[in-house]
């Protein structure tokens, strides 16, 4: 299951060939030649809440935040000229504003096409409304406007 949606770069001594491996479930198959789909960020909520989005939060601790979406996708160089396991290739970096969402990691997958980020924001940062953006391992980006309020005490 660790290379579903894992978009994977495959090297031969002649050839790379950028593939995606939709649900191959742990078998590499390559299920065809296709473009990187477009992220897509839904919603920026409080991570301590699982059944809803919770799009606001006070600014006197440090902030458990989520990421939800479709299509956050992680490249992986994977060479068949050898028994290497896959690697991923860069890292998601998200910003609420111009803060930087630390510890940022991805959750394990409920469906195909719901996707979750996980990280956290420091205590007193500034009220006020706030762009949500993430850059993803593959150079795309996305941003997601006025996806969440910061509150004063």
């Amino acid at each position: 299951m660790w290379l579903s949606n894992a978009f994977i770069t495959l090297t031969t001594r002649t050839l790379v060939l950028p593939i995606i491996i939709p649900a191959c479930l742990g078998v590499l198959v390559a299920c065809g030649l296709e473009e990187i789909p477009e992220p897509v960020l839904e919603e920026t909520c409080l991570s301590d809440d699982k059944t809803n989005c919770i799009k606001h939060a006070k600014n006197d601790a440090e902030i458990k935040i989520e990421l939800r979406g479709k299509n956050f996708f992680i490249p992986y160089e994977l060479s068949l000229d050898d028994r290497d396991v896959p690697s991923p290739i860069g890292e998601f970096k998200a910003w609420l504003g111009t803060q930087p969402i630390l510890n940022l990691s991805q959750e394990p997958m409920h469906t195909q096409s719901q996707h979750t980020l996980t990280g956290r924001l420091p205590a007193l940062l500034p009220s006020g409304l706030y762009d949500t953006k993430l850059s993803l391992p593959s150079g795309q980006e996305v941003v997601l406007k006025e996806a969440f309020r910061i509150v004063g005490p």
